[in-house]
């Protein structure tokens, strides 16, 4: 059964085809704010991505279960306005124990890194694997086109803006922590994801809702949503992203078991539940 996770408070805050390492979504060249996020994003992960340049036992890890997989869910539920995020997913080096984990995680499209990348308050130092893709901390890039036209959507027990999602779904293996964002996390003001159409972001003065209606601001209607208005990251003290629950326990808001499915809705109009994207977590 899936929980909706739901954190109360702050104000400010987290295509169909192509979620894969290999097939990234684009957006407008021209867009400033764009092109300074990927400028930010553009750090290099060693090795060539094949064998990850981390090195590992021979052949053993095909017979080896290091971690259950797990399912990722992006859903837009904005009509009109296409969905901007970068995805980043991590294991760090302390919980390899064998050249065979590293196998197994060379196998399930993880690289390690050769040098320490820094993402915001977050750092992943020399050795850890990452999901590979081509930013910074082997970040994805993900752009899911709009919602079409149809029936109010439920998440949890919250109805949101009227439109059918259109989702990108991953497998992936368990990582200790999973990152949905666009700027590097400095606060929990900085920006988390964004909405464009046409390739321009939604909080443009030429963009309107139609007629005299002008966007609202991020907690609303801008295209801009803050790492505060994804309902399950933590502003106080700030903890960016979701984290692996190892052990017993019961989980917080941001952590996530071995093997859980993860959804995460996004959705333009943040009147409804404050927060501009809605994670749920289950098993």
């Amino acid at each position: 059964m899936m929980r909706s996770v739901f954190v109360g408070g702050s104000v400010l805050l987290l295509g169909v085809a192509c979620f894969t390492a290999g097939c990234i979504g684009t957006i407008g060249e021209t867009n400033g704010f764009v092109t300074l996020v990927e400028d930010l994003l553009n750090v290099p992960i060693g090795g060539d991505g094949g064998d990850g340049g981390g090195g590992g036992g021979g052949g053993g890890a095909e017979d080896v279960a290091f971690r259950r997989d797990m399912s990722l869910t992006l859903a837009n539920n904005a009509a009109g306005a296409d969905l901007n995020v970068w995805l980043a997913a991590w294991v760090e080096a302390s919980s390899i124990r064998s050249a065979e984990q590293q196998d197994a995680l060379i196998d399930a499209g993880y690289v390690q890194l050769q040098r320490e990348v820094t993402l915001g308050v977050l750092s992943l130092p020399a050795g850890t694997f990452v999901l590979a893709g081509p930013g910074a901390g082997g970040a994805r890039r993900v752009v899911v086109p709009s919602a079409q036209p149809g029936a109010n959507p439920l998440v949890g027990n919250v109805t949101l803006a009227a439109g059918t999602a259109l989702t990108e779904q991953l497998t992936i293996m368990t990582p200790d922590r999973i990152l949905f964002f666009t700027e590097p996390p400095v606060s929990c003001e900085s920006v988390a994801f964004f909405f464009t159409r046409d390739g321009e972001i939604l909080d443009s003065p030429a963009l309107s809702q139609g007629g005299d209606e002008e966007f609202e601001g991020a907690n609303f209607r801008l295209g801009r949503k803050t790492y505060a208005q994804i309902s399950a990251y933590i502003c106080d003290p700030f903890d960016p992203g979701l984290a692996l629950l190892q052990g017993g326990g019961v989980a917080e808001s941001n952590q996530y078991r071995e093997g859980d499915a993860i959804r995460v809705d996004f959705f333009l109009d943040a009147r409804v539940t404050g927060f501009g994207a809605m994670v749920e977590i289950g098993g």
